[in-house]
């Protein structure tokens, strides 16, 4: 049988998947192991999930949405959280975003009345940054979306672009990613910097990684910062 957010969203895949913080569980650890390896300054995220954090203390199940573009976080996300919060149900929805900032905003909107979730997480600025989208009406987006998640009682987390090596392109992602991180400081949502530390990876780290190779510590990284918010 067909999930609530395949019904009401054909472009969505849903999936369950079981995870829980007990108290005295071990550490999780930095990212993936190898290559993927990042130093803890990267993992300490500004900003509150108390929704998210609740549900883990209670030891109850959360909702997870995911909306994202392109290289979406799906089942090795699932995967990821799993193994480090394990024991607590969460239930993921992915939803494929069709298009800017200002478009998902709607799409937002949608989604929490809809599947009320207890978090979002949103990756967003690649689109924006290709179609040269105007980077204050962008962060408005931003803002608008904040305080609509807020308002409905959810947790949010906001993704931003991935750091793409030795393309010419690449630069002209830098101020989306301001504006995402003047956002979270402003609204108290939680940024995962994405740019940042695939660009540590691709540059610092113990080799230079490619655009395919980073792409599976994303989502690790992504699931690493959430659980230690919400410890």
């Amino acid at each position: 049988m067909a999930s609530l957010a395949q019904r009401i969203l054909g472009g969505l895949t849903a999936s369950a998947i079981a995870a829980a913080l007990l108290p005295g569980f071990p550490p999780a650890a930095a990212a993936r192991d190898g290559l993927c390896r990042i130093p803890d300054r990267f993992l300490g995220l500004a900003g509150e999930l108390d929704r998210t954090e609740r549900l883990v203390t209670r030891r109850e199940a959360v909702r997870v949405v995911v909306l994202a573009s392109g290289d979406p976080l799906a089942g090795s996300l699932e995967r990821a959280l799993e193994r480090r919060l394990p024991q607590i149900p969460f239930e993921v929805d992915v939803v494929s975003s069709t298009g800017l900032a200002t478009e998902d905003v709607q799409n937002l909107r949608f989604i929490t009345a809809r599947l009320k979730p207890d978090l979002v997480v949103w990756q967003v600025g690649v689109r924006d940054a290709m179609a040269a989208s105007d980077v204050s009406a962008f962060g408005e987006a931003l803002d608008r979306a904040s305080s609509w998640v807020e308002k409905t009682g959810s947790d949010l987390v906001i993704v931003d672009p991935p750091f793409v090596p030795r393309v010419q392109h690449e630069r002209i992602y830098a101020p989306y990613v301001g504006e995402i991180a003047e956002v979270g400081r402003a609204e108290r949502v939680p940024v995962v910097p994405r740019y940042a530390f695939t660009r540590y990876l691709a540059e610092g780290g113990e080799r230079a990684m490619t655009h395919a190779e980073l792409r599976p510590c994303a989502t690790d990284y992504t699931a690493e910062a959430i659980s230690r918010l919400v410890r």
